[in-house]
């Protein structure tokens, strides 16, 4: 039986974390877009103001993340320990 190399096993679950990351934030978003609603209709001076902003940070946050995982150790270097 051969076993999958140690590269190909790193990468795997390099995209399978960031897909799970995706799809959680996915499922969040549409409720974080409805309360950010109800607080922009309550507070007239913030609110508009976290509307907008709010999902453009989650979004940047997320993109951060996945350059980070799969672009970080070229960059970087990777640390041996």
């Amino acid at each position: 039986m051969k076993t999958i190399p140690h590269e190909a096993q790193k990468w795997t679950m390099k995209i399978v974390s960031f897909l799970v990351l995706v799809i959680i934030v996915g499922a969040l978003f549409g409720p974080l877009n409805t309360a950010l609603a109800n607080y922009a209709a309550n507070e007239t001076t913030f609110g508009p103001i976290l509307q907008t902003i709010v999902p453009i940070l989650v979004g940047v946050g997320v993109l951060l993340v996945g350059v980070g995982m799969f672009l970080g150790p070229s960059l970087y270097g990777s640390r041996k320990e």
